[in-house]
Formats: structure tokens, sequence, C-alpha cells
């Protein structure tokens, strides 16, 4: 018994520490950004972004850096912050905020928060990329909410969407749960145009 109680102890320190290094590791970027986007001028590419916040992931690099201030005013809409950026910019967090959204949440999650003011720009932003492993799924879940906010336009409203709407969504759901990896093709997206523009 005692023996199982010193090891908890151990796994649990050991966890402890795990968390701490990432907890300092997200403060480091942050703080990184934060740095960054006071000292940048709009001529920035992507990749200049990835080595000055040390990150190699290019997507994840994207993301840090729009969602921090002075680059994102939270009394401002989505659509209206991201206009500033480049169009490769705008793909990768559309598509992101679209993906991250569906895998927590579904489909319904994605339209009910902020990120469906992305849900018109989401299959332009498809194309773009070249993901074809997800266009049939949005623009089928697209169609449900489009036709849902023919009836009301507030999104966030109980019972926006119908049962029947919400059996398509969830069939959205699963076939989306069931691809491969299409982050894959997103980073690739971002290594392919990385000299671009961060900004407009």
């Amino acid at each position: 018994m005692c023996l199982f109680k010193k090891k908890k102890k151990k796994v649990s320190d050991v966890t402890d520490r795990i968390i701490s290094e990432a907890k300092e590791a997200f403060k480091k970027r942050v703080q990184l950004a934060e740095d960054l986007a006071k000292n940048s001028d709009t001529n920035i590419t992507i990749a200049e972004v990835m080595e000055k916040l040390q990150n190699s992931d290019g997507r994840d690099a994207i993301i840090s850096f729009v969602w921090i201030k002075p680059n994102w005013d939270s009394a401002k809409s989505e659509k209206e912050n991201l206009a500033q950026f480049s169009r490769i910019v705008q793909n990768v967090v559309i598509i992101e905020s679209y993906m991250d959204e569906v895998n927590n949440g579904g489909h319904e999650q994605f339209y009910f928060n902020s990120s469906g003011e992305f849900a018109d720009l989401l299959e332009q932003a498809i194309q773009e990329v070249g993901l074809t492993v997800i266009k049939k799924i949005s623009a089928k879940a697209n169609r449900v909410f489009f036709g849902a906010r023919t009836r009301n336009e507030d999104r966030q409203a109980e019972g926006f969407f119908s049962d029947a709407e919400c059996d398509i969504l969830e069939e959205c759901d699963n076939e989306f749960y069931k691809l491969s990896d299409p982050y894959k093709t997103l980073e690739e997206y971002v290594e392919k145009n990385k000299n671009n523009r961060f900004y407009k």
C-alpha cells in the first residue's frame, strides 16, 4: 500500500512538472506574440512570424499571432478583425476555427459560437486551401445553417435548428470525425505560402 502511494506521488510530481512547463511555454509564446505585434510592421511574412515566435508549425504560429492584442480587438466582430490579414492567414483562421469547433462540439457548436460568423467564408477558404476531404461535409452543413437562418437571424437562439436539421448536422459531424488528418493539408498550405505577407 505504501509503495503505491509513493509511486502515485512521483507520477503526480511528474504531472505537475509537465503542466508547469507547459504553462511557462505558453506564457513565453504569448509574450513573444505580443512583443512581435507591438514591434512589427505590416510587411512581415508568415515565415518571419514563425521564426520570431520560435514555432515551426505554421498553423500554430498563425493562430497564436492572430488571436493576441493588438491584432484582435474584442470590440470588433470576428470578420472585422479578420479583414486586416492576408487571404492566406484568413483561410487558415477560418478553417482552423471550423475544424476545432467541429472537433470539440460538432457543427452546431461552430455555428453557435462566434466562429459562426465565418460560415459564409468557409467554402471559399476550403476551395483555396484545397481541402477537398471536408468540402462536401462543410457544404452540406452550411446548407442546413443558411436554411435555418432564413427563419431566424439569431444563430444563438434556442431552437435555431429544427430536429431534422440537427440530425443532418450530426451526420456531418460523424462524417467529419471519420476523416484522416485534414490538418495536414492546412499545414502544407501554410508551408507553401509562408513567404507571403501576414497582413494585407
